[in-house]
């Protein structure tokens, strides 16, 4: 059964949708629309109303009849974490799944929903999925008030790695952070910090006085050349951070796929090549249809549409 695959950003949603299901779906439309300022932040979205109209103008316009989506939570709002559990009960296990969460969070899980998940092939390890329950629901109220049924909410990690599996790890330069998912045998490795594109278009403005627009702009067509280099060199110094820290970790990092509209800043590959000693790649995202988009195009727009690409091929597995 086909699914359409929604990425509600800070700032934009996207949508893509296909024929096929799961890794084998082709996917023949991608679409993205801004959001209006405010209306989703943090994970959270804060105007589900809002976000809902924008989705079903969206999916009237890609001419969608089917009704079953996925959408994606990541952090700082939700985490994936590979974890060896000893045999016992399905509600012990829950049990323990929780209190490895409240731990990493240092505080109690009362709105935190934690679901376990056996990994195939390997013997009592579980998946321990974390989700932020303002998050989940605020997310499974935008697409059922845009008259979609969530079939999943997956973890972004989980369908960035469907998008990119010829990457070992893949960089999302977003809005307010740089995440890493460092993946092996499909499971992701997941690390954040908290900087990202946003901190490059306030230093420009800094810098040079100029409007918020004026230094988007700017940040999209000369990078920080001139202006904001402290906050790209940060940007670059942690997402190099997060590639050790990887590796530290046993994941072994050697190419290295981006995605994210920070990803678009002009000199962040080469930059990430040197502090970080990796192969940045320009990937294609996988499933999407050559006839509908040609390879120029697929790679301008991946940093945009991956994430929606891959929850458009997600499967139970």
């Amino acid at each position: 059964m086909s699914v359409v695959g929604i990425d509600i950003g800070t700032s934009r949603v996207r949508i893509a949708y296909g024929r096929g299901a799961g890794r084998m779906a082709e996917i023949e439309a991608v679409i993205a629309r801004d959001l209006p300022a405010d209306s989703s932040a943090d994970g959270e979205v804060v105007d589900a109303d809002l976000v809902a109209t924008v989705i079903e103008d969206m999916i009237g316009e890609l001419g969608v009849r089917a009704r079953d989506c996925v959408c994606a939570v990541g952090p700082p709002v939700a985490s994936l974490r590979l974890l060896q559990l000893p045999r016992m009960s399905p509600l012990d296990r829950e049990r323990a799944a929780r209190i490895d969460v409240e731990r990493r969070l240092g505080r109690a899980t009362n709105d935190v929903i934690v679901r376990t998940s056996p990994v195939t092939g390997l013997l009592d390890g579980y998946l321990v999925g974390a989700v932020a329950g303002r998050a989940l629901r605020s997310r499974t109220a935008a697409v059922r008030r845009a008259g979609l049924r969530a079939r999943a909410v997956d973890f972004e990690g989980s369908a960035l790695a469907r998008a990119f599996p010829d990457a070992d790890a893949i960089l999302d330069v977003g809005t307010a952070r740089a995440t890493l998912h460092a993946v092996r045998d499909g499971i992701p490795t997941t690390l954040w910090s908290p900087i990202g594109g946003a901190a490059v278009t306030a230093a420009i403005r800094e810098d040079l006085g100029v409007e918020q627009r004026a230094a988007e702009t700017r940040k999209r067509s000369v990078g920080a050349a001139g202006a904001g280099a402290a906050a790209f060199e940060e940007v670059v110094a942690e997402a190099s951070t997060l590639v050790r820290s990887a590796r530290r970790r046993n994941c072994s990092i050697e190419r290295l796929a981006l995605f994210g509209n920070g990803s678009r800043l002009t000199g962040l590959r080469a930059a990430l090549e040197r502090a970080g000693d990796v192969r940045v790649v320009a990937a294609r995202p996988a499933g999407l249809s050559a006839d509908a988009y040609p390879d120029d195009v697929a790679l301008v727009g991946a940093a945009d549409w991956g994430l929606a690409i891959g929850l458009a091929r997600w499967d139970r597995r």
